[in-house]
């Protein structure tokens, strides 16, 4: 308004200069177009226009300096026409006299209405300011008005309790703050705070801890329980701050949050997880929650030092660790191994592990891989457990049932072999009974005396393996007998190591190996040997005589040229892994029987 005022003056006295110097050149123009055809011969109208336009721009001041300017104008004006003062005509006087009464006249009329119309013009622009202005506030009251409205619905619904102190007591609380307390908001107005705390000493701290970090200008938080109108103790928690911190007891804002529920979930978090913990920690198992992608540890048991011989260096060596017992063929690091888990998110198995210290041992783990909204596996939870001894101890009845099984199948082989035995001595009962049928009688002989020789080594072996030497040796001084007693073969055994024949065909090879014998013992003359010798990747058994007379009955291969047992010797011959071929060379018959897998055992 001072500025206002200031530019209002400096406006006024640039006015009234204006119409001064107006008054000034029309007085100057007048004198200097005086004597030219241009000359004005009555001055006086123009002096009284400068003397108005003098009095409507500055005021009176203006105006009657105007109007003096205008008679001292006029005066001289009719001194330069000859005319001296006391010698002015009457109507020279007369207009001089109406200039120098109506000019002033004239300036302080026009000042005067300049003045009120300027007046008028203020109060008007004056009343447009105030309208304005009041309608400013109103907008302006309105719109606070509205926000008081906006703010007092929002402070009395929102869920949070709020209220205002003033020296500890209750200045004014929204409804959530009402409700936590168990009062109604009328009943807190006025209401001190201290029936709400359980003990006057913690009463006492809170004021001198929160009153301390208000004082500071900093906001206090405490969780505490209050007691509510019915007596109920209810958990909270309290924040507030200082309205002035250089005086918080004038005043300060309060915000109560209801946490019981959050207390029992705690709670209840807090008994799950010791329980979790009390098992994890007492059970034998590795218990373990991973993080592969940051091979970050979440949580490791105990047990984990006990099984692996050596507690972890770091994150990164127990989550590798864990990924070697869960997938040990990955072959890349975890991160990538991990995304190996099965598409149920499930990994069970059982694993040889090597410890650090060298020691062996058998693990059984269940790994759960928690995978992300991506897919990508988050978290690896799993158990191990040590199942050594039982590997062991099952090693161990694997081993004793079939000790037992030995015991039992030599028995039943040795109870079979004299079986056959009891058989052969009916068969020569018989034989001595009948000597027409000694030649049948012989050979059938032979044969079930093979099979008994398989038997006999079934039972002395135990392990169901018959190894081809054995049988051999066993067969042929035997067959040699039945055929011609007091024959001895000659036997060679030329092999690196014991060839075994396969449960399955050591009966058919022992059979085939009695066959031939007898037939080189029955037709052939000494001496007769057996060969047994490795020819590449088989094995050949070579049975050799001399051929007797009646070794010629044909052509050799053609199906009159084989006798009975020969005819029987190859139609033992098992399809695949054995070969039996015949030949005669410098006087010698020779038998050549070759076996390989699946004959013999690989």
């Amino acid at each position: 308004m001072i500025s206002g005022q200031s530019s209002g003056r400096a406006g006024g006295a640039w006015n009234c200069c204006v119409g001064i110097a107006v008054t000034l050149a029309v007085f100057v123009l007048v004198e200097v177009l005086a004597g030219t055809p241009l000359a004005i011969p009555n001055p006086g109208p123009v002096y009284l226009l400068a003397v108005v336009f003098a009095a409507f721009s500055g005021g009176i001041g203006a105006g009657l300096v105007s109007a003096i300017v205008a008679l001292a104008g006029s005066a001289l004006n009719l001194s330069s026409v000859g005319q001296p003062l006391l010698h002015y005509s009457d109507f020279d006087r007369t207009r001089l006299i109406i200039i120098g009464i109506v000019s002033p006249a004239m300036a302080v009329l026009v000042g005067i209405l300049k003045r009120r119309a300027d007046a008028y013009h203020e109060r008007a622009r004056a009343a447009l300011v105030r309208e304005a202005a009041f309608e400013v506030c109103r907008d302006a009251a309105a719109k606070a008005e509205n926000a008081l409205a906006e703010r007092d619905v929002i402070l009395r619904t929102v869920p949070v309790g709020i209220s205002f102190l003033r020296e500890r007591k209750h200045v004014w609380v929204n409804r959530a703050y009402a409700e936590i307390s168990g009062f109604e908001m009328g009943e807190m107005i006025g209401r001190g705070i201290r029936s709400m705390y359980t003990s006057q000493e913690e009463y006492e701290f809170v004021g001198r801890e929160g009153y301390a970090k208000l004082a500071q200008g900093e906001q206090y938080r405490k969780e505490l329980q209050i007691f509510r109108k019915d007596g109920e103790l209810r958990w909270v928690r309290v924040t507030g701050r200082a309205i002035d911190p250089s005086d918080p007891e004038k005043g300060s804002i309060w915000a109560i949050e209801d946490i019981a529920e959050q207390k029992r979930a705690a709670a209840a978090l807090r008994e799950s997880e010791e329980a979790v913990r009390l098992i994890a920690e007492n059970i034998s198992e590795v218990f373990w929650i991973i993080e592969p992608s940051q091979e970050r540890v979440v949580y490791l048991s105990p047990a984990f030092e006990q099984l692996w011989g050596s507690r972890p260096s770091d994150d990164r060596d127990a989550c590798r660790t864990i990924a070697g017992w869960i997938d040990p063929d990955a072959g890349a690091p975890l991160p990538f191994a991990s995304q190996r888990g099965s598409e149920s998110g499930e990994s069970v198995g059982e694993r040889q592990i090597t410890r650090p210290d060298g020691a062996v041992r058998w693990i059984r783990f269940r790994a759960f891989h928690i995978r992300n909204d991506h897919g990508k596996v988050h978290r690896i939870v799993g158990v191990a457990g040590d199942i050594t001894e039982l590997k062991l101890a099952e090693k161990e009845r694997i081993a004793d049932a079939l000790r037992q099984r030995d015991v039992l199948v030599r028995e039943v082989h040795h109870r079979i072999k004299n079986h056959l035995q009891g058989v052969i001595g009916l068969l020569k009962e018989h034989e001595a009974d009948h000597p027409e049928l000694r030649g049948v009688i012989g050979s059938i002989v032979g044969q079930i005396f093979s099979i008994a020789v398989v038997y006999g080594l079934y039972s002395r072996l135990g392990n169901g393996d018959v190894v081809l030497c054995d049988l051999v040796s066993e067969i042929a001084p035997t067959s040699a007998e039945l055929a011609r007693p007091g024959l001895e073969p000659k036997i060679e055994i030329a092999v690196p190591a014991p060839v075994k024949l396969n449960r399955d065909h050591a009966v058919p090879v022992a059979l085939i190996l009695n066959e031939l014998l007898l037939n080189a013992c029955k037709h052939g003359e000494p001496p007769i040997t057996v060969l047994v010798a490795r020819e590449g990747d088989a094995t050949v058994v070579t049975v050799r005589n001399k051929c007797g007379p009646a070794a010629v009955r044909g052509d050799l291969g053609s199906e009159a040229w084989f006798g009975t047992g020969l005819g029987i010797a190859r139609l033992l011959v098992p399809h695949d892994g054995a070969t039996l071929t015949f030949s005669v060379s410098n006087g010698e018959f020779v038998a050549r029987l070759a076996l390989r897998a699946p004959v013999t055992a690989k």
